[in-house]
């Protein structure tokens, strides 16, 4: 997975490379818990305007250069 779970963060479910079961799991719950799904969603989309925003990482990149 990598830095997948550093991206994710408390935003998702991060899951084992080839854990089929596991990911069949996850997605039951999912599917049963739409409460669980919308926090997901607003975690997520919190965490990519606040981390990945075009001109936050513009920013950070002049300071390197």
């Amino acid at each position: 997975s990598g830095a997948i779970p550093e991206v994710v963060g408390d935003a998702g479910i991060v899951l084992a490379q080839q854990n089929v079961d596991k990911m069949v799991k996850t997605l039951h719950y999912l599917i049963k818990n739409p409460g669980k799904r919308a926090t997901l969603s607003r975690l997520s989309l919190a965490r990519a305007k606040a981390i990945y925003d075009a001109k936050k990482i513009s920013k950070q990149l002049a300071k390197l250069y």
